[in-house]
């Protein structure tokens, strides 16, 4: 029944994609569809304490790491609601790119971040479709990770 729902909703998608929609509501539809097989997660259980970070480039490669925050997952969960949100680490501020919008500073130093996932470079491709892999790999580290 799951399936049939899912697919329902991506024909949906297809539909009003295919009349005229603005190119950054067909971004945010299309990225929506790629994570959307992973909606599937139950959103009553108890918040995990850990906070995953992932990053990619066609240069270095994916990455992912993951820290410890306990309930600090949860304030960074809150903070994602904000259209404008950033999260930035304590110390960072000289190593920032100066933008636009509400930053949230984590109570944790980059040193708190462990590697969980690395994978160099093997292909050269748009920036976007090189986070979406990363982000992927990511969601399988986290859906796989014994806890």
């Amino acid at each position: 029944m799951n399936c049939v729902l899912k697919q329902a909703a991506l024909q949906h998608v297809r539909d009003l994609v295919a009349r005229q929609v603005p190119a950054h509501v067909k971004h945010e539809l299309c990225l929506f569809s790629m994570l959307c097989v992973y909606c599937e997660a139950d959103i009553t259980r108890p918040w995990c304490g850990d906070l995953v970070a992932s990053d990619a480039s066609w240069v270095f490669g994916f990455g992912a790491s993951v820290a410890t925050v306990g309930k600090g997952a949860q304030e960074v969960g809150r903070h994602a609601g904000c259209a404008t949100a950033l999260v930035g680490l304590p110390g960072d501020q000289a190593l920032e790119t100066s933008r636009k919008g509400c930053v949230l500073r984590l109570k944790v130093s980059r040193q708190d971040f462990r590697t969980v996932v690395s994978h160099r470079a093997s292909y050269k491709a748009h920036s976007g479709a090189l986070e979406a892999a990363g982000v992927t790999m990511m969601l399988w580290w986290v859906m796989n990770a014994k806890r």
